[in-house]
């Protein structure tokens, strides 16, 4: 059996075992990791709308951490797999689903990966991983966006201006969560991570590296706070020649 034979094997056997899953009495949810960096985005929301809806996750490859735990059911189907350096893109329709929601934006195939993948007719509903501004090019693949704050609606009202995507203003599952289960203490630390500053030079890369942007914030915080203070860079700004960490 060749390459193709097997995962064309492998989409019959999934698509039949995520079907078993869905419900016939409940609304049927689907949260799609596309990659396991975003599956703490989501901080308690999977398991409260667990208590009201049939909530699965599928996942592109096995970690057997929280976000697979969360719902009612967890499966292994990913969206893509290099084979010998052939690429195939997973596949498939599977009625039933109401909901789709993500915190990834792949943008593949001009987007129909993101406005296919598993349905072509369940609602979907990107959670983007930027608390104060748009973030994904998703005018063409969601229904709905979760934006996170009113400088994020600000920026996804421009950017979205001539676009019939509806815009929700539910706040940040992951921060909502840490805000309500804080418990302040004198010797707590807290971490600021900066976000990506250095894809558009023009933007605001040049002013954080002549004006010291980060050392003033980190400096405020430790003048006018008891906080112990950690600092983590972005990951790309931290190998970037242009910064001094």
């Amino acid at each position: 059996m060749n390459a193709k034979e097997q995962i064309k094997t492998f989409i019959n056997i999934t698509t039949k075992d995520i079907k078993s899953h869905l419900s016939t009495t409940q609304k049927n949810i689907l949260f799609i990791s596309f990659y396991p960096t975003y599956r703490s985005q989501y901080g308690d929301l999977i398991q409260q709308l667990s208590k009201h809806y049939n909530v699965i996750t599928i996942v592109d490859r096995i970690l057997n951490d929280d976000f697979e735990k969360s719902g009612h059911h967890n499966v292994l189907f990913p969206w893509r797999i290099i084979e010998n350096s052939e690429v195939f893109y997973l596949n498939t329709h599977i009625e039933g689903i109401d909901i789709i929601i993500t915190a990834d934006q792949i943008a593949y195939q001009d987007g129909k990966i993101d406005r296919e993948f598993l349905s072509k007719s369940a609602k979907r509903i990107y959670l983007p991983h930027r608390l104060t501004y748009a973030c994904g090019e998703s005018s063409r693949s969601f229904d709905y966006i979760i934006v996170p704050s009113k400088s994020a609606m600000k920026s996804f009202k421009k950017a979205f201006k001539d676009s019939k995507i509806k815009l929700l203003p539910c706040g940040y599952p992951q921060l909502d969560k840490a805000i309500k289960e804080y418990q302040y203490q004198p010797a707590n630390t807290i971490t600021y991570g900066p976000t990506l500053r250095d894809i558009d030079p023009t933007r605001n890369a040049n002013q954080n590296l002549y004006a010291g942007f980060d050392s003033n914030i980190i400096e405020w915080i430790t003048q006018n706070t008891s906080y112990n203070i950690t600092y983590r860079a972005h990951p790309f700004n931290s190998s970037s020649n242009h910064y001094f960490y």
